[in-house]
């Protein structure tokens, strides 16, 4: 069995130069860093190469000290992949009835399932999404979505930067998979439904706090959430 400490509150120190007579002067304040750990089910695979970006049908996110949980089913405007359909076991009827493994869900717009997101996120101070490929899939796919419901602002005034967790496990443990659903195999001896984005946001967190890496080492991965904007 293993068991999990719970983690104090995270800060990091950000510098201020401040000119007064003629002298910089540097002060220090202090920040408290929110990770919430995210994921999506999409309606197929992000091709960057030829700007083919899926459709969300599920947002989740887990703040990483409290576990307090965001999710969200959201109606696709395209139809979902074959391949998709069968991992995820997400349909859409041509009624707009959304099953997942044959059971129906709410579901709302994408509009609404970002506004929805930003309501919840500003429970938060400070934060910083943390997902398993996020750079490569989760979030070009959501930064995507903020440019279609021009909700860029949001997401530029409510997340301070971006964390792909892959890097981190890569660095850790070379020479082994790095497949969140392998991680969770064999550091926690775990299995879950890997095809659900609930059960991949708490997953990614037990698997984040099995490491004990310290805040600041884990703000060392980040990158801006402008940086995403600009190379969709």
């Amino acid at each position: 069995m293993i068991y999990y400490t719970r983690r104090k509150p995270v800060h990091y120190t950000r510098k201020l130069n401040i000119q007064q007579g003629g002298k910089e002067i540097i002060m220090a304040t202090s920040k408290k860093q929110t990770f919430i750990m995210f994921d999506l089910e999409t309606t197929g695979l992000y091709d960057k190469e030829n700007k083919e970006i899926p459709h969300i049908t599920q947002i989740a996110a887990s703040e990483l000290d409290s576990n307090k949980l965001f999710s969200t089913y959201v109606l696709p405007k395209v139809p979902i992949s074959p391949g998709a359909e069968e991992v995820n076991g997400t349909k859409v009827t041509e009624d707009g009835i959304m099953t997942v493994h044959g059971k129906n869900v709410e579901h709302v717009s994408i509009t609404i399932a970002i506004q929805k997101l930003f309501k919840w996120l500003k429970n938060f101070p400070n934060v910083v999404l943390v997902a398993h490929y996020g750079r490569k899939f989760d979030f070009p796919v959501i930064a995507s979505a903020f440019v279609n419901t021009n909700t860029v602002d949001l997401f530029l005034n409510n997340v301070t930067n971006l964390i792909d967790s892959w890097k981190i496990f890569w660095k850790l443990y070379p020479g082994q998979s790095h497949k969140q659903v392998d991680l969770a195999k064999s550091l926690l001896d775990i299995t879950y439904d890997a095809d659900n984005a609930i059960a991949d946001v708490e997953t990614l967190g037990k698997l984040i706090k099995f490491i004990r890496i310290s805040p600041e080492d884990l703000l060392s991965y980040r990158f801006s959430p402008q940086s995403v904007i600009d190379d969709l």
